[in-house]
């Protein structure tokens, strides 16, 4: 029997999954998810109540009447909020099928496993909320990726979106991947690099895409 510890296999990773790997059953998986989709959930619901993200429409304010800049934010925020409970979800299972493709493992093992690198990628979240809140930025403006750095040698929106996903989470996060993975298979370290690697390429442009079209939605008022 293994108990989810989230903070062990962070700092003790090789230990942890090795542990993992032989339990025969695992508990405290399950509320452990709920409280992360939970705290994404409040993450969303703050950021709303901030307006983080609402300068699209704050910029029609002088032409549409307040009432309908209320209605906007109202809907702007309840898609906020469903994103903020649907992505942990996408997370883990983008990643648990996309690494079923390739290991011999099956669905329930790599799902337990991914709850972990979920858990880092909530963490930068975290971390960036008061950054977004003090500076009012976007996650290209993140201390913690490249997008500041692309952003002082382009100007070019898509790039600086792209380096804005990279970040130390994010490596973080394909670190314990790669730790879990070499744990539970008898896979090369080498074959196991260039699966995460090319997991999270997928990953990283698929959010690239998503937070384009979003940012060239137009909210007719």
């Amino acid at each position: 029997m293994q108990q989810v510890r989230l903070f062990e296999s962070l700092f003790r990773p090789s230990v942890y999954f090795e542990s993992l790997h032989r339990a025969e059953q695992t508990r405290g998986f399950m509320w452990r998810l709920l409280v992360l989709v939970g705290l994404s959930v409040i993450l969303s619901i703050l950021t709303s109540y901030l307006g983080f993200g609402t300068e699209g429409i704050m910029r029609n304010m002088d032409r549409a009447g307040s009432e309908k800049i209320e209605t906007a934010k109202l809907f702007f925020g309840i898609g906020h909020i469903l994103a903020g409970l649907i992505f942990p979800f996408l997370v883990i299972m983008f990643f648990t099928t996309y690494y079923w493709i390739f290991f011999e493992l099956n669905l329930k093992e790599l799902f337990k496993v991914q709850l972990y690198p979920m858990f880092i990628l909530l963490i930068e979240k975290i971390a960036n909320f008061p950054v977004f809140y003090f500076i009012g930025s976007h996650k290209e403006s993140s201390p913690f990726g490249f997008g500041i750095i692309t952003q002082v040698l382009t100007e070019h929106p898509i790039l600086s979106v792209l380096a804005g996903q990279l970040t130390v989470f994010q490596f973080w996060a394909a670190i314990i991947q790669v730790i879990a993975l070499k744990k539970m298979t008898e896979n090369s370290l080498s074959k196991i690099l260039l699966i995460v690697i090319g997991g999270h390429i997928i990953y990283i442009f698929a959010i690239t895409i998503v937070t384009l079209l979003m940012r060239e939605v137009n909210i007719t008022l």
